[in-house]
């Protein structure tokens, strides 16, 4: 008996779509331990606002700072509490995400994430070899190219402007420019040292 010629791709859609599915969770797994880590120093520098501003008003009302300087602190530890309450919001989405993938319910997803991400040692280290074809057919989103790739045209590049002129009097020294009497040192700014 012979099975008719498009028999095959039902079968071959749906390994495609188990294959972006599982690529998608794995992406959305990494994301999810990445946003963790970033959750991690967001609270870190958070907390470290703000000791730096309980000292800081300490300081103040001592009167060995200024109040304006107290504020900035205060400002900067408020800074501090927003980027981490953001950051844990975006974990959150994360997770959410990883929960449609999985179907799996919150509660379940949490407790198996509970466990806390060991980073492989030497990740960076492996040598890859070249990808296999047949690995790179199994994703749905990789294609065989029509034709024959060709690089693009070369662009040419813009001309640079003519006609600029520059006036007055200009000497540079060792980390200085001088011009029409006034010294402009990189670091600080324009000063009007003499010679």
């Amino acid at each position: 008996m012979r099975r008719a010629p498009g028999c095959r791709a039902p079968k071959a859609g749906w390994h495609d779509a188990r294959v972006a599915v599982a690529a998608e969770t794995a992406n959305s797994y990494l994301n999810l331990r990445t946003c963790e880590r970033q959750l991690l120093v967001a609270r870190n520098d958070a907390r470290s606002r703000a000791e730096t501003a309980r000292l800081t008003g300490l300081s103040a009302d001592a009167g060995f700072t200024a109040p304006a300087v107290a504020a900035q602190a205060r400002a900067s530890a408020a800074e501090g509490a927003a980027r981490a309450t953001q950051q844990a919001a975006q974990c959150a989405l994360e997770l959410k995400g990883l929960v449609a993938l999985t179907a799996l319910p919150e509660p379940d997803l949490r407790r198996r994430l509970d466990a806390p991400w060991i980073e492989p040692a030497g990740f960076a280290l492996i040598a890859l070899p070249a990808v296999p074809a047949a690995l790179l057919a199994q994703r749905s989103d990789v294609f065989r190219p029509r034709a024959k790739w060709r690089p693009p045209a070369p662009m040419s590049a813009p001309r640079a402007p003519t006609g600029i002129r520059a006036s007055g009097s200009w000497a540079v020294a060792v980390g200085f420019v001088r011009a029409a009497g006034v010294t402009n040192d990189a670091q600080t700014g324009p000063s009007a040292r003499s010679r």
